[in-house]
């Protein structure tokens, strides 16, 4: 076995990766990842989950400890606290997309917000799924071997 098959690319882990976005048939967002800018496609750039991630998620249920361990925390207090270690850690940009017509302009205190919200859950989860997608943060070593 090749090891150097199993790399990841440090640039994609700290910079992350974009992924091209579609709505699906099911009302549900699906994606590809880009192996680099992506041009005129609507798309988010999302880090993969990892130490940063779980860094932000224990930051973001500090104030509601208590409560988390008496297990008497709100649902709607759950979806607020995932939503700011999503947007503080994983969520980097988006590009080429809009809300009610205007483009949007990311920024974490937006995606906080957007994220917290039932009705951006699809959004939510489909950060946290592409997050956990390893085969995305491959490094590509047949295109390095190509010169491309």
């Amino acid at each position: 076995m090749e090891l150097n098959s199993i790399k990841l690319d440090p640039r994609k882990i700290t910079g992350g990766v974009w992924w091209a976005l579609e709505r699906l048939p099911d009302g549900t967002l699906g994606g590809r990842a880009l192996r680099g800018e992506p041009g005129d496609e609507p798309a988010l750039c999302v880090k993969p989950a990892g130490v940063e991630f779980d860094r932000a998620l224990e930051a973001a249920r500090r104030p509601y400890l208590v409560e988390i361990r008496d297990r008497r925390l709100p649902p709607e207090t759950e979806r607020k606290i995932l939503a700011e270690a999503v947007a503080e850690a994983l969520w980097v940009g988006a590009q080429n997309l809009t809300v009610g017509g205007e483009p949007l302009v990311y920024n974490k205190e937006r995606g906080q917000r957007m994220l917290a919200e039932p009705s951006w859950w699809n959004l939510c989860d489909f950060i946290l799924a592409v997050s956990r997608d390893r085969a995305a943060v491959l490094a590509d070593e047949e295109a390095k071997a190509a010169g491309n």
